[in-house]
């Protein structure tokens, strides 16, 4: 794999992960164009985004998929959305130093164990999903001097399974923080995930570069998606209790209907936090 490979599929995983993160504040909700982006990637990938020289593209393009690193859907002939394969987002996920499938299997085995011991939370989305508040499954509190060190740590790991769709997220709401509880909830996927035999895969070690490369990538899509959320004359009402990109079916949406220069200064969101692999 060349530097012209990796870095593209550093920046493709940036651009995933940025996408499907879920925001912790109250009132951070997905602007509807992040929404909507996110349940067309799940059927057909990122927008493929044409630059450069077509005929060197369509080559690079036609490798990348010969080689088994993208899965490419195309319309009416043309390349239009891509995504990372599962192998290929587990080595450029070893390249930039986040974890991987190991540390994954592990969490998401403490999600079955507490479900089983009745530690969930009530679920209100309509196929019963079992939600596991982040600080138990995490074993931190609020109160830990560290807790948001113990937060990142926790999502990162979860990041490995929010684009296989084996992990739902959700912000759970009504307790008064600005920073909102987590809560995380295995897929019948991820249920099958866990049965699946252990598959061994070659890694290659953390390249620093592209670990800065991947962190600014995320940063940079993650505020292009706060600053979509922000021009939006949408106000986005979920049903009780959870909030999350995953209950989309049960959103309500309605419309501010305020004249733009009434429009209410909008509530800002902490920074992404660089993340440090």
């Amino acid at each position: 794999m060349n530097n012209t490979t990796r870095t593209i599929l550093t920046e493709v995983l940036a651009e995933t992960d940025a996408l499907l993160w879920p925001l912790r504040r109250q009132g951070d909700d997905p602007s509807q164009a992040q929404l909507a982006a996110q349940h067309v990637y799940f059927r057909k990938g990122l927008p493929y985004r044409k630059a450069g020289d077509g005929k060197t593209r369509m080559a690079l393009l036609r490798e990348l998929e010969a080689s088994g690193l993208v899965i490419v859907t195309r319309e009416n002939g043309r390349a239009s959305h891509w995504k990372l394969t599962d192998h290929a987002d587990e080595v450029t996920r070893a390249l930039v130093g986040m974890p991987g499938r190991k540390e994954c299997f592990t969490v998401m085995r403490r999600m079955v164990k507490l479900a089983d011991a009745g530690d969930y939370l009530p679920a209100t989305t309509s196929d019963g999903a079992r939600f596991i508040r982040e600080t138990d499954l995490g074993g931190f509190t609020y109160t830990d001097k560290s807790y948001l060190d113990a937060v990142y740590r926790q999502q990162a790991v979860l990041a490995y399974a929010w684009p296989r769709g084996w992990v739902t997220s959700a912000l759970a709401c009504g307790y008064g923080r600005s920073n909102s509880p987590m809560a995380h909830a295995l897929t019948d996927a991820g249920k099958t995930a866990l049965t699946m035999p252990a598959t061994k895969t070659a890694l290659p070690k953390r390249d620093a570069a592209l670990a800065d490369h991947y962190c600014n990538r995320t940063t940079d899509h993650g505020e292009a998606w706060e600053s979509a959320r922000h021009k939006e004359r949408m106000t986005i009402y979920l049903q009780p209790y959870f909030v999350g990109w995953e209950t989309v079916n049960e959103l309500k949406t309605i419309s501010a209907g305020t004249d733009a220069s009434e429009k209410p200064e909008p509530t800002r969101r902490q920074p992404r936090q660089k993340a440090t692999p």
